[in-house]
């Protein structure tokens, strides 16, 4: 509940720095019996500059400052607006700068080049003109502190939120590592050698999607994942999981591109399956060679390409007529996300997916 919602009956504090005693009298007599919001105000004097700074760090909660431009100094008053402002941090407490002598300090200047709320001469600043200032003054006051309370509300909110995010993607990580896990005992106790090649097929793929939400708990934005880092990560994953026989080399090109996560799991998907596609297929009777991996963001579109210099594929080959689950799955999660797909097969194998990322 905010301060301004109940009943409250602490006083506003209000600090008088002024240099002359009647100063402090009159404003006393004037505003000794003045409410604002059905609370009364608690008048703090200062006499100085060290004075006003003094009082002003016991009293962070102050509401209103009226500040005498010229006291122990010729610009007292102008000194501790800075140091209010920018030593103290406070930015809700509300200035009004008063001055005997406005020759020391132009008000245009003054209004321009210091952070305060009001600025009048001594000889303006009348009973009846002083509470005025000082309502209209204390009602800043009020919306600027419920302003900060709405943001502090909202910040916290949202700092629960994050950290409920974060232990999602945890959880949803680990629980995806789980069944990653059980597949590959599964793969183990089975003698069937294509039951177990699909009991490790669908092992990277669970351990694909698990690999995103690590990114996202790793992450400080929970929403979207730097993909050429999950690239890397994916791509020393796999080199190791399926280590083929010859010397396979990645060679990157890729710069920062950030997929929003509806996105980057079935990108993650494609990515899998056209690596592991690359390092069981492309370099069979070969020496080695090399997996090309391109990432680029050109204006709203992504241009993601997987191809390498192996063997290339069969005369005729189409993704639409794709007889094999893996290249099954990137035509379906190319439409998915709307991708248009490019396949030259002219020197080596290249997959080229352009998708719009709005």
């Amino acid at each position: 509940m905010s301060e301004f919602d109940d009943a409250s009956d602490a006083p506003w504090k209000v600090i008088i720095a002024d240099d002359d005693a009647d100063v402090h009298t009159v404003s006393r007599l004037a505003l000794g019996r003045f409410t604002f919001l059905g609370r009364r105000l608690e008048l703090l004097s200062a006499y100085t500059g060290d004075e006003t700074r003094e009082l002003i760090e016991k009293n962070p909660d102050t509401a209103v400052m009226i500040l005498d431009v010229v006291m122990d100094e010729r610009d007292s008053g102008l000194k501790i607006v800075e140091y209010v402002r920018n030593t103290l941090r406070n930015q809700l407490v509300r200035i009004i700068l008063r001055t005997g002598q406005p020759g020391y300090a132009p008000q245009m200047q003054v209004v321009q080049n210091y952070d305060i709320n009001d600025y009048r001469e001594k000889t303006d600043l009348t009973e009846q003109k002083l509470i005025s200032s000082m309502v209209s003054t204390l009602r800043s006051y009020r919306d600027i502190c419920l302003v900060e309370e709405h943001r502090s509300v909202l910040e916290r909110s949202l700092q629960e939120k994050e950290v409920l995010l974060r232990e999602v993607h945890h959880r949803v990580k680990n629980n995806l590592q789980v069944i990653s896990s059980l597949l590959s005992m599964q793969s183990m106790s089975t003698e069937n050698q294509e039951s177990r090649k699909m009991c490790q097929v669908s092992r990277d793929r669970v351990r694909t999607m698990a690999l995103i939400h690590e990114k996202l708990y790793q992450s400080d934005d929970f929403s979207q994942v730097d993909f050429a880092d999950y690239i890397h990560t994916l791509g020393d994953e796999l080199l190791a999981l399926y280590a083929p026989a010859v010397p396979v080399f990645f060679d990157y090109s890729m710069e920062q591109v950030f997929l929003q996560i509806d996105h980057a799991v079935p990108c993650g998907l494609i990515v899998n399956e056209l690596i592991i596609n690359a390092l069981k297929y492309a370099f069979n009777g070969r020496p080695g060679g090399n997996i090309h991996i391109g990432l680029h963001r050109r204006g709203e579109y992504v241009d993601l390409s997987i191809g390498d210099d192996g063997s290339g594929l069969p005369d005729g080959f189409s993704l639409d007529r794709a007889e094999t689950l893996g290249l099954q799955l990137v035509s379906i999660l190319s439409a998915q996300i709307g991708a248009e797909v490019a396949v030259d097969s002219s020197r080596g194998t290249k997959f080229s997916i352009v998708f719009s990322d709005t």
